[in-house]
């Protein structure tokens, strides 16, 4: 596949989990935009169109991992970068394959753990892949006129995520609402100058 493809992929990738997301707001508007976390709305009627959005955002990820393999100059950091957007995919994967527990949960099921797992694996794979493509970028000709861009993502992405943690039981869900605007932004940014290529 072209470069070109992979951005493509990537872009519609992304903008259907961002859609579906958006939608889910208003198809179970129950949930609390400040208390529930976007894992919660798996657990309702709509369920397998939450699981659907992990699986676009899973292919979009993957899709743009392997963009960034093909355009970026090769190097280890280079290396790691893709191969954490990629095990981050893999992560959304796995977070669409099992449902959550949810937020009010005392208990957990293996499935719930399951869930948690891939979204740790993808939120920390994105947050190094971030602060890597920092010096990246900086280095590489192609994509030098983003390296400002990606310092800006790395550390909101970073800010946002310690605040997610920080107000766990009381504005979590509010926090990684902001996460996964900012992220999908980013994304969004990578699948865009991948086609261009």
């Amino acid at each position: 596949m072209s470069a070109r493809q992979y951005g493509s992929i990537g872009m519609v990738g992304v903008s259907i989990f961002l859609l579906v997301n958006v939608a889910l707001h208003f198809l179970d508007p129950d949930l609390s935009v400040v208390h529930a976390v976007l894992s919660d709305y798996a657990l309702g009627d709509y369920g397998w169109l939450s699981r659907a959005g992990d699986f676009a955002a899973a292919a979009g990820l993957i899709a743009i991992a392997l963009g960034l393999r093909s355009t970026l100059a090769p190097g280890k950091r280079v290396a790691s970068s893709w191969v954490l957007i990629l095990l981050a995919g893999f992560g959304f994967i796995v977070s669409g394959l099992f449902v959550t527990d949810g937020t009010d949960a005392t208990e957990f099921t293996t499935a719930g753990v399951l869930h948690i797992v891939g979204g740790l694996v993808a939120i920390l794979g994105l947050i190094v892949a971030a602060w890597l493509l920092r010096g990246v970028f900086s280095r590489d000709e192609g994509y030098r006129h983003l390296s400002r861009t990606q310092i800006w993502f790395a550390v909101i992405i970073s800010v946002t995520a310690v605040a997610m943690i920080l107000l766990v039981g009381t504005a979590d869900g509010l926090a990684q609402r902001t996460l996964v605007i900012v992220m999908v932004t980013w994304w969004l940014v990578l699948a865009v100058n991948v086609r261009r290529w």
